[in-house]
């Protein structure tokens, strides 16, 4: 059985404050493919866990170029 942390799901501006990156450095992930999503609506993206951790794991360094 999966635990809570698990099933998280984070929109795009929590992943962007999380990262301490610009919203629009996570759109364009989610568009280029790297970065798994699913999309509700028309325009409105969310992340699961399973997908942020496939992302982090094939790109460990994450910089904002600060």
């Amino acid at each position: 059985m999966e635990n809570e942390e698990n099933k998280k799901v984070y929109s795009v501006d929590e992943l962007a404050e999380l990262w301490d990156v610009p919203r629009r450095r996570v759109a364009d992930l989610i568009r280029s493919g790297k970065l798994k999503a699913f999309k509700i609506g028309k325009m409105t993206y969310r992340i699961t866990q399973e997908m942020l951790d496939e992302y982090v794991s094939a790109n460990p360094v994450i910089s904002n170029g600060k």
